[in-house]
This record gives C-alpha cells, sequence and structure tokens, in this order.
C-alpha cells in the first residue's frame, strides 16, 4: 500500500477536556496544562483534542484504548482515509 493510500487513526479526547467545565477558556487551560505534553493536538475551530496514529487501529465502541480510556464512538472517513474514535476515561 503506498503512504498516499495508507490508513491512519484519529484519537479524540475532546470530551475528557471539556469534561465540567462551562468556558472555552477553562477547556484551553485544561488541554495545555494535562494532553498538550501527551502530544494531542488542539483543533479550536472544532474543539477538538486529537492524537493522529499513522496506522490503521481497529477498535468497537465499547472496546479500552491505553488502558485508561473506552472507545465511545467510532466512524471511518473515506475522504481523510482515516478511522476516528471518541474516548472517555474509564
Amino acid at each position: 500500500m503506498s503512504k498516499k493510500n495508507k490508513i491512519k487513526t484519529k484519537i479524540s479526547v475532546a470530551n475528557e477536556v471539556w469534561g465540567d467545565r462551562d468556558s472555552r477558556e477553562e477547556f484551553i487551560i485544561q488541554y495545555e496544562k494535562y494532553f498538550k505534553k501527551s502530544g494531542y493536538l488542539l483543533d479550536e475551530d472544532l474543539d477538538d483534542v486529537y492524537k493522529i496514529i499513522d496506522k490503521e487501529i481497529h477498535l468497537n465502541e465499547g472496546d479500552y484504548f491505553d488502558n485508561i480510556y473506552k472507545v465511545v464512538y467510532k466512524n471511518y472517513d473515506s475522504n481523510e482515509n482515516c478511522y476516528y474514535y471518541s474516548l472517555e476515561l474509564i
């Protein structure tokens, strides 16, 4: 498979960053304090916090990732050739 067609995986933890925070400012502070140093990226337009993994990972809703997150949403984006998973802490 050529690099152009390689499937990637996007792991989103935006729900965890938002948590009980009411303001966008609190959301960004939480991201900067806890998630940025772990390699997560911030998409300010979509209020998403995510990592892109350069390999195909197959998970289902209810599966665990890194033994601390549970998959709560799964999707495949054919335009981006990317699996998308939304995770929550267990």
